[in-house]
């Protein structure tokens, strides 16, 4: 998080870098699979509209 501070930022983090794993090492086994995101979105729209009556 920045905080102004006087003439200057102040930085604060939750984790120091070292608690940190690499986003690759993190997310290696998930496989990325394509999306149609129109068909997606419409679905969506679809579902709320339902919903809302």
């Amino acid at each position: 998080m920045l905080e102004p501070r006087d003439a200057g930022i102040v930085l604060s983090t939750l984790r120091y870098g070292d608690e940190v794993r690499p986003e690759e090492e993190y997310f290696s086994g998930i496989k990325a699979q394509p999306v149609d995101i129109m068909a997606a979105l419409k679905k969506s729209l679809g579902e709320n509209k339902q919903r809302s009556r």
